[in-house]
């Protein structure tokens, strides 16, 4: 969830700035996680290594949702119009290069999105919940949360 305000992302310039999520994955789905939902579990299985001794987990989110979900989600917590603009891959990378991304990041973050594109990102595991004795933090609760980044353009 935090990528949609990470400097390196520039997803929070254009939401600010253009009232758009622009990202290219087209109709695809997938999991958002708060990164203090995965601290919490690293605190936890740090606290008891011997009980996840060679255990591995797969955390996800605890709902996939499309762009144009997670657009309306942000809209309204930030209350404002923010829409999903459905880019493709060049011009994608075309905005981010022109804003300073590197290439290696705008690479690795379209083949992320086209993944997702793909349907290969829309997985849910109940590992997350069962670490934490609860249920993943929902996106409507992490953008609530984050107003304020937005609002000051504060990114991480």
């Amino acid at each position: 969830m935090q990528n949609l305000h990470r400097a390196i992302s520039t997803h929070g310039v254009d939401i600010v700035e253009h009232g758009e999520l622009f990202v290219p994955a087209g109709r695809g789905r997938t999991t958002f996680l708060d990164a203090r939902d995965v601290a919490e579990a690293v605190r936890l299985i740090l606290a008891e290594p011997d009980a996840h001794a060679g255990r591995t987990y797969t955390l996800t989110g605890s709902e996939t949702l499309d762009m144009d979900g997670v657009a309306q989600i942000v809209s309204a917590a930030l209350e404002r119009p923010v829409r999903y603009a459905r880019p493709g891959a060049l011009r994608f990378a075309g905005r981010l290069l022109r804003r300073g991304v590197t290439w290696d990041t705008v690479a690795f973050m379209a083949g992320v999105y086209t993944l997702t594109r793909f349907g290969r990102n829309d997985v849910v595991t109940t590992d997350l919940p069962k670490l934490l004795g609860r249920p993943a933090t929902p996106m409507a609760d992490w953008a609530r949360d984050h107003r304020r980044v937005f609002d000051t353009r504060a990114w991480t």
